[in-house]
């Protein structure tokens, strides 16, 4: 952490947190104004804490308060350089803060001395000197404001200041937030939060050996306390916003053959997350074979496996489907497995206590009663649904319930048995689904142009009704992979109002909406 100084006083550095301290100098002002007095600058500090007592005699016959003068010290960090902390040598403050140029910046409340008043100031782009102005009201109806400038630290490796943003109309007015990867040895993994303008307003970067899907950020969510959850190097962490690890719960440390693809929160404060399970299965066709299935685990925070759920144990391994000849290897017996199941997605409700998991390489949404592990249906091609309207979806990614009971997927449009490679087609696809019938109708779907995203692809509903669509992985079959994130309005599913594309190279796995910057809690 880096201390910037402003107005007359300096004050010890007192770290926040668990974050490091290293000194800077910048520079602040400040103007005090009080609604009795002549509102005019001064030079002579007030005390720091409490000012002077309009009872002691030492401000005149009138009787009014001395003026409110502060300190300001601002807090930089290394290791998250679009954050800084105020800290006003004042307490119980009431702060209004405002960047002099960029009104995208906000600010809020933060934790620090008692005897002091802190906030934090987010989306601040790094290595910039930034001008802040402030206004503080005392509990005793004194006021004052000011500026200060600092200078934010160093970028982390993978930064991009901005994504060009096309289409017709603005977006939904929060943030996007959404992994980056170029598929590259070297190349820094990413996770961007991004506002509507294409302007990031907060990322972290990690080059640290890991790399190929491990590298990943996978199935990143922002939880209420503004901390992030996610599984990376086959381990579920939650980190805050400056990108401290406040939890790791590592396969290893867990007994389990790895971890991969999402994980998410549970009411309980459980986590459900996918790992594998393996097993010999012998085949009419190809004989005796290792083979890789999912095995849904629910961990306690304290890193006990307190539930699991076998694929095995009920789904049929005889079914085959595109993509079994893919592998998963296996650590612990140091052998290749073929990708039988391949989930992808978990999404939990709490009304029905019933667990969502998307299958890959079985081409199936799958309902799990929670309670019991027993399936509920499987919808797709040869599932426990008949078709009414629409096509089936294949390889799919990302599903999510809508509030109207309906249900809607990334179809990947991979391995569709019924047409051509030449004439696949990836697509956002929407479902009504109707358990007393045991009937499904396609009811809407993407009007992108053709096109073919092979893996990953998100699609989410926003606040304001549209949906957020990632196609992740463009043109990957001919060496030009790229990702584009659009908002697309269901009316008008060929024009998206907003999206930005990602240069050749990069890929991004899912792409989520949020009304929160890190560490904004809810």
């Amino acid at each position: 952490m880096h201390r910037f100084l402003g107005l007359t006083l300096v004050l010890a550095a007192v770290a926040c947190g668990d974050d490091l301290p290293s000194e800077t100098q910048g520079e602040g002002t400040g103007d005090s104004g009080d609604p009795s007095s002549s509102g005019a600058s001064t030079d002579a500090p007030a005390d720091s804490s409490t000012g002077i007592d309009p009872d002691d005699g030492s401000s005149g016959s009138s009787g009014e308060l001395p003026p409110l003068e502060l300190e300001v010290e601002a807090f930089t960090y290394p290791n998250q350089p679009m954050v800084i902390d105020l800290a006003f040598s004042a307490p119980d403050l009431d702060l209004t803060i405002a960047h002099a140029t960029d009104p995208g910046v906000r600010s809020g409340p933060q934790l620090g001395q008692p005897e002091q008043t802190w906030a934090r100031v987010r989306g601040l782009a790094p290595q910039t000197s930034h001008e802040l102005q402030w206004e503080a009201m005392a509990p005793d109806g004194r006021s004052a404001s000011g500026s200060i400038t600092v200078d934010t630290e160093d970028p982390l490796p993978g930064f991009r200041p901005s994504f060009t943003i096309e289409g017709s109309g603005e977006g939904y007015g929060g943030y996007v937030m959404f992994d980056l990867l170029a598929l590259t040895p070297d190349a820094p993994a990413s996770l961007f939060m991004v506002d509507t303008e294409g302007t990031t307003r907060w990322h972290i970067g990690r080059m640290d050996g890991v790399i190929g899907p491990a590298a990943v950020f996978a199935g990143v969510k922002v939880r209420d306390d503004g901390s992030l959850l996610f599984i990376r190097d086959y381990t579920v962490f939650v980190i805050d916003e400056m990108g401290t690890e406040q939890l790791a719960l590592g396969s290893i440390e867990l007994g389990l053959p790895g971890l991969h693809h999402d994980v998410i929160e549970l009411p309980s404060g459980n986590f459900l997350a996918l790992s594998y399970t393996f097993r010999d299965i012998d085949y009419p066709d190809i004989g005796t074979t290792f083979v890789a299935g999912d095995l849904i685990v629910e961990i306690d925070p304290a890193g006990a496996v307190v539930w699991e759920w076998d694929a095995f144990d009920h789904l049929d391994p005889q079914r085959r489907r595109a993509g079994f000849e893919e592998l998963i290897f296996d650590l612990e017996t140091v052998q290749n497995a073929q990708d039988w199941t391949h989930g992808n997605g978990l999404v939990y409700d709490e009304a029905s206590g019933t667990i969502l998991y998307s299958t890959r390489h079985q081409d199936w949404l799958i309902l799990i009663d929670h309670a019991t592990g027993d399936v509920q249906w499987r919808l797709g091609e040869e599932g426990d649904f008949t078709l009414t309207a629409g096509s089936w979806q294949y390889h799919q990614h990302s599903p999510q319930w809508q509030d109207d009971g309906t249900l809607v997927v990334y179809d990947n449009g991979l391995g569709n048995p019924d047409l051509a490679d030449p004439l696949e087609t990836s697509r956002a696809v929407r479902y009504a689904v109707d358990t007393g019938a045991m009937t499904a109708a396609q009811v809407w779907e993407d009007g992108a142009e053709d096109f073919m995203a092979p893996i990953a692809g998100d699609v989410d509903r926003l606040p304001d009704g549209s949906l957020l669509i990632t196609d992740s992985s463009i043109d990957m079959g001919i060496g030009m992979i790229h990702a584009r994130v659009r908002e697309v309005d269901e009316d008008a599913p060929a024009d998206p109002t907003w999206s930005f594309t990602t240069e050749i190279g990069t890929f991004i796995y899912r792409c989520v909406s949020s009304l929160r910057l890190p560490g904004e809690t809810r």
